[in-house]
């Protein structure tokens, strides 16, 4: 009799903090799985999710480690059972003072070079205006310089 059992969905952060977890194959001296529990139940004994993550990464710690702690039981069950990755939301990232233009007022971004242009909402091709805010946040765009909707 096989039981099936529902797959808990997960934030993307913790998908690719997951397939980064060093194995057997990596000199470790247990399966994935065994280090990622391992890993997962120390957080919070002044412990956090560390490898080498991006200063994105390291600001957000702090709520990972929230995430974590909230969900340790869930995050066990993912390991162990698999899981589904919850879909990140895409913005659109409007200029800052986009109020007093009248031409175009959205970040653009070249996907393929990783550069940035301000134009309309239309994407085409290579050319994207919607992406998530860790994408954003990747090419330089945040709150700091763009409203997001």
């Amino acid at each position: 009799m096989k039981i099936e059992i529902d797959k808990p969905v997960v934030p993307k952060w913790f998908d690719d903090w997951y397939k980064d977890v060093p194995t057997e194959q990596d000199g470790y001296g247990a399966t994935k799985e065994e280090h990622a529990i391992q890993l997962v139940s120390q957080v919070g004994w002044g412990n956090g999710l560390y490898k080498s993550m991006s200063n994105f990464e390291r600001e957000h710690d702090e709520e990972r480690v929230g995430y974590v702690l909230d969900n340790k039981t869930k995050l066990f069950h993912a390991i162990l059972f698999g899981y589904e990755v919850e879909k990140e939301p895409l913005y659109y990232a409007k200029i800052k003072g986009w109020e007093l233009s009248k031409g175009n007022i959205y970040w653009n971004a070249n996907v393929r070079e990783k550069s940035l242009f301000i134009q309309g909402k239309s994407q085409v091709g290579i050319f994207k205006t919607k992406l998530t805010k860790y994408e954003w946040n990747e090419l330089g765009i945040n709150d700091t310089n763009a409203d997001f909707e």
